[in-house]
């Protein structure tokens, strides 16, 4: 088999492959040596057929399968010879072979990038670090009344706090309407957080109203970005709230069996501080990877790129559907996905360069701990760590969730760790960003 390989640009590569026409005509030659054992041709009885008839009748179509599968089978040995990482799949171009002489063809493909880590000692992290106070508690015990309050309707204007239902239908700039369909929509007012919220302020049950606003200009959709919205609203209800007693009843509610408001704020705490230590991990974990990004620039391929912008589209429109926009036929601006994408792509083999360099592997414990987090938000949680088990490619995707949580360990044992003062609240509710519901 001959190859060559050319460098047209960046990380693409053109591999010329030419497999001579002894190697193609061999396997052929089984093929339909193994055909002629089985098949049965008129006046003849099975694999009893002179193979010069078999070769005249599936000769050709043969010779088509097997040149798909030489293909595809020479490719995978080229690239293993010349120590080449495909980045995705490759572009074939055949090249024109007179019969007879074989199969040639060229594939257009990236390889994965040489990666350098230039710097990845002393990286910079901030870790914010707070207490839990007494009031932080009784804050969490008036927040847990406030989710099991039950409403009643009212017959005054809304306030913040009051729980509406409406009906409602949108318009995007000078598009038709849409309907949010024939159910309710329930919120809680300033509590939601819905677009038009603050517009409906002073409204009664069985008014019609409308409310507007503007798409951010650089919204993901071009479609929407910068236009205006209009919303017809119906009221269907306005409910205040009544917030239950801080009694026995209540406490055990949360499967607090000794029915103390002492030892609910016991639970509470013990809840809040698991809630915290999470978010400094993730506040410390999205500095360690800002800076090694920043500090170690690494080229990486167009079809990784593109894999993960279509990740972020995917999940972009489910958050436009949850939102009441139908964006399955929209076009979603690709540009605008690239930074984060790229991002992703490069971080991804920063960290693989580094786990191979360190010869760090998935820790058993650790993909065991990740399975457990996962599982326990089911009825029967050991049940979903077998399902795992049997299933080798969903594992696989834990156990690189493992091996990044132990290489980011690895580098913040190496990093500059300063700590700054911070409080439950600012941690945990870092800014609310109002959604369009």
């Amino acid at each position: 088999m001959q190859i060559s390989i050319e460098t047209t640009s960046g990380l693409e590569r053109r591999m010329t492959v030419r497999v001579p026409e002894e190697r193609l005509n061999l396997e052929i030659q089984n093929r339909l040596k193994s055909l002629a054992s089985k098949v049965k041709l008129d006046g003849f009885r099975p694999g009893k057929a002179p193979f010069r008839l078999i070769e005249q009748q599936y000769g050709s179509q043969v010779r088509q399968e097997v040149m798909g599968e030489m293909l595809r089978k020479s490719f995978a040995e080229a690239v293993v010879q010349q120590n080449l990482r495909p980045a995705g799949s490759p572009r074939i171009e055949a090249q024109s072979v007179l019969a007879g002489q074989g199969l040639g063809y060229s594939a257009v493909f990236e390889v994965y990038p040489e990666v350098k880590l230039r710097a990845i000692e002393g990286l910079k992290v901030e870790k914010p670090v707070a207490e839990i106070t007494e009031q932080d508690v009784s804050n969490m015990l008036e927040t847990l009344r406030k989710q099991r309050a039950t409403f009643e309707p009212v017959e005054r204007g809304a306030q913040n706090g009051d729980q509406l239902q409406i009906h409602f239908k949108m318009r995007i700039g000078d598009g038709p309407w849409q309907e949010h369909g024939d159910k309710l929509f329930t919120f809680v007012l300033g509590v939601n957080d819905v677009e038009f919220d603050e517009q409906l302020i002073g409204a009664r049950a069985g008014q019609n109203l409308t409310a507007r606003h503007t798409f951010p200009a650089d919204h993901t959709n071009p479609d929407v970005a910068g236009k205006p919205v209009q919303y017809d609203i119906q009221v269907v209800s306005v409910k205040e709230p009544h917030l239950p007693e801080l009694d026995e009843k209540f406490v055990r509610s949360f499967g607090v069996e000794e029915g103390t408001v002492e030892a609910l704020r016991k639970e509470a705490r013990a809840n809040m501080q698991r809630e915290m230590e999470q978010a400094i991990q993730a506040r410390v974990r999205s500095q360690i990877m800002d800076a090694l990004y920043e500090r170690n620039p690494v080229e990486v391929p167009k079809a990784v790129i593109e894999h993960e912008v279509e990740q972020l589209i995917a999940r972009a429109r489910q958050n436009l559907a949850l939102r009441g926009i139908n964006a399955e036929g929209a076009t979603l601006d690709r540009a605008k996905f690239e930074p984060d994408a790229r991002r992703r792509a490069a971080l991804g083999l920063l960290l693989s360069e580094i786990a191979v360099r360190e010869k760090i592997s998935p820790d058993p414990a650790a993909v065991r701990a990740r399975l457990e987090v996962i599982a326990a938000s089911y009825e029967k949680p050991e049940d979903v760590v077998k399902w795992y088990h049997s299933k080798p490619e969903q594992l696989e995707q834990i156990e690189s969730l493992a091996l990044e949580d132990q290489v980011i360990a690895w580098l913040l044992q190496r990093a500059e760790i300063s700590e700054r003062p911070s409080s439950f609240d600012a941690l945990l509710n870092p800014g609310k960003v109002k959604q369009i519901p």
